[in-house]
């Protein structure tokens, strides 16, 4: 049996890494909840942790109980073991601070610097609404710049498109349109090319996912505000998806 932090348990192993955006958000929304709706409840508590079953980690942050005591949250990656092998390793070049989440809570968003394109679409689709997502300063010089703008703006529109999130087939087109231009800006940023080669790969990218379904979802919902929100667009992939669906009406009648 071991402790770590408020937790006593027995047949893991906890090794400590670094605290993502993903573990402060949950944990900042644990913290609102028991402020919030559980105030009897949240006096006592001096931890609070979560679980993420995604990555198999726990977080803890730890409430300072003196001002001489800081707060801090700590991440581990755990591990079944046989008992009494348990063990923690921790590491002491991570970091520890409350500095994202004090800015959560302060009504603000934790600024995160992506390593890639494939990263930074994932931090885009997912836990939007605490972050605020930048490519490094690399990505915007010429002439990476222009395409790094245009591929930020199929997201956006992509992602602003209700029929697209609300419906699998649409989250299913969204996920294979982005894969196909995070390939295509990565080959033409290696080939130092320019907007115009990354847009035709573009095209060539979207000719090869099948558009019959996300077409037909958009005339199967057959509500004209739909096109209004969406069109027009300057996302490549929304006015494919759209112009198809208008096709698809033409030939019909």
């Amino acid at each position: 049996m071991i402790k770590l932090h408020s937790l006593v348990s027995t047949g893991k192993r906890y090794f400590q890494v670094e605290t993502q955006p993903h573990h402060i958000i949950s944990i900042f929304k644990k913290y609102s909840y028991y402020k919030n709706v559980r105030k009897d409840e949240f006096l006592d508590e001096k931890y609070i942790h979560y679980e993420c079953q995604e990555d198999g980690t726990i977080t803890f942050y730890h409430v300072g109980e003196s001002a001489s005591e800081s707060n801090g949250i700590w991440t581990y990656l755990t591990y079944d073991c046989p008992e009494g092998e348990e063990n923690i390793v921790s590491d002491s070049l991570a970091d520890t601070s409350t500095d994202s989440l004090n800015r959560l809570l302060s009504g603000e968003k934790i600024v995160v610097i992506a390593s890639s394109l494939n990263e930074y679409v994932q931090y885009r689709l997912n836990n939007n609404e605490y972050l605020n997502v930048e490519l490094p300063c690399a990505w915007y010089t010429s002439p990476r710049r222009k395409i790094t703008v245009a591929f930020t703006e199929e997201i956006t529109a992509l992602t602003n498109c209700e029929i697209f999130t609300s419906h699998q087939v649409g989250k299913d087109y969204i996920e294979a349109v982005l894969a196909e231009f995070i390939i295509a800006a990565n080959k033409i940023i290696e080939r130092e090319g320019n907007l115009a080669d990354f847009e035709l790969l573009q095209y060539l990218a979207l000719s090869k996912i099948d558009i019959e379904p996300v077409a037909n979802l958009i005339i199967k919902q057959n509500d004209y505000r739909i096109w209004q929100s969406a069109m027009p667009s300057k996302s490549k992939a929304v006015e494919r998806a759209f112009n198809t669906a208008l096709e698809y009406i033409s030939r019909a009648n």
